[in-house]
């Protein structure tokens, strides 16, 4: 079974960043670095879902593994490393036939690789990783994420560690732009093996909402705007730009580093 692991916020400073998710109210902690990678990372968990914001500590290490075909480095140099939402990851307890899944299907798979990341603790954090894409794809896939322990396990340990409390909103879903939205979800459905749910008319984003879910109740929804003066700074075609969340206050929408948090 899929499950919704983690939204990746490129960011110039993910200390910034965190500083200005905690003004509205969120608990982060900080992250690690990856250290083959050239990256950085301070996190804001919600349960096990969590948003990653991401940045560069060193540059010729983001280049030189930017080479691996799909990966995240790839990704970031691909956009110039600019600021948003860029991709996310699904997590998953069979990394190995999933790519078997995926590679039956045409796609070009990058892994399992293994991963890891040392915490300003010292305590070294491990997980495989998987990437998977297709060149006739004008959009970037989910990658997959396998973590070394269990999902109990982390939960637990996390939470004595301090690093999952008590969060004002949860997350629901992630949020696509796209003049190809019913094509995404039906070849998501198909390709992922997730549910495909009625399409709707969303007022707040005057677009058509195709969605699919996982079946841990997260919804990816691909919305087609009915105007073209719609494609705005909010949303950006076969890009993430937003991350949908429940509130258990009243909360206003809010931006940071060019990703929108949107408040259902």
């Amino acid at each position: 079974m899929l499950q919704f692991d983690h939204l990746v916020h490129f960011t110039a400073s993910p200390e910034a960043a965190a500083t200005k998710f905690q003004a509205h109210g969120f608990h982060t902690v900080m992250g690690g670095k990856h250290e083959k990678l050239g990256t950085y990372n301070t996190l804001s968990y919600f349960g096990l879902r969590y948003i990653e914001f991401i940045g560069v500590f060193d540059d010729v290490r983001l280049l030189e593994q930017a080479s691996l075909p799909y990966s995240l480095n790839a990704t970031f140099v691909k956009q110039n490393k600019a600021q948003g939402g860029l991709r996310f990851a699904l997590r998953t307890t069979n990394i190995k036939g999933l790519a078997e899944h995926f590679q039956a299907l045409g796609y070009t798979c990058s892994g399992p690789k293994d991963f890891s990341r040392k915490r300003p603790d010292g305590k070294i954090i491990e997980w495989q990783l998987l990437f998977i894409g297709r060149k006739d794809m004008v959009f970037d896939m989910p990658f997959f994420i396998q973590w070394k322990e269990d999902d109990n396990t982390r939960f637990q340990t996390m939470q004595q560690e301090g690093m999952i409390v008590e969060q004002p909103a949860h997350i629901t879903g992630i949020a696509y732009q796209t003049s190809h939205a019913q094509m995404m979800q039906q070849l998501w459905s198909e390709h992922l093996q997730l549910q495909a749910l009625p399409s709707f008319e969303y007022q707040p984003f005057q677009a058509t909402a195709y969605p699919v879910a996982l079946q841990d109740g997260f919804t990816i929804t691909f919305y087609q705007p009915k105007y073209s003066k719609q494609r705005d700074n909010l949303l950006s075609d076969n890009k993430i730009k937003a991350l949908e969340m429940i509130s258990a206050r009243s909360q206003d929408d809010f931006t940071i580093d060019a990703m929108h948090y949107h408040m259902k």
